[in-house]
């Protein structure tokens, strides 16, 4: 029986998602090493090695549901393109934003904040 038969596409292959559904069920368990050659597998590459067991399972569960689903729209790949390069040409990329976040430290409200670290 699949468990979201309301969101599932009007031309889903039924064994499909239940075989989808019993993987992802099966994440929350999988062991580091296990996710990692699910990772290989599915996106025919090496894992981040930055990703520990959390990421490995959103990644994957990711791409499982985007196999029932379907991913982004044509439109919305446009826009977020389109929002990366408005972004990168106004100057408001990533480096500007973390910098401006960076932890500091003041004492008692006196002096200049300094960086933490």
């Amino acid at each position: 029986m699949r468990k979201y038969p309301d969101h599932s596409p009007p031309d889903a292959d039924v064994p499909l998602i239940s075989a989808i559904e019993d993987e992802l069920g099966q994440l929350p368990t999988m062991p580091i090493a296990q996710l990692r050659e699910r990772y290989r597998v599915l996106f025919r590459n090496e894992p981040p090695s930055a990703f520990g067991p959390d990421l490995l399972r959103r990644s994957i569960a990711q791409h499982l549901q985007e196999k029932i689903y379907g991913g982004l729209s044509r439109e919305a790949k446009r826009l977020l393109k389109q929002l990366i390069r408005t972004m990168s040409v106004s100057g408001m990329g990533a480096s500007r934003h973390l910098a401006a976040s960076s932890p500091g430290r003041s004492w008692s409200g006196r002096g200049p904040a300094r960086p933490i670290g």
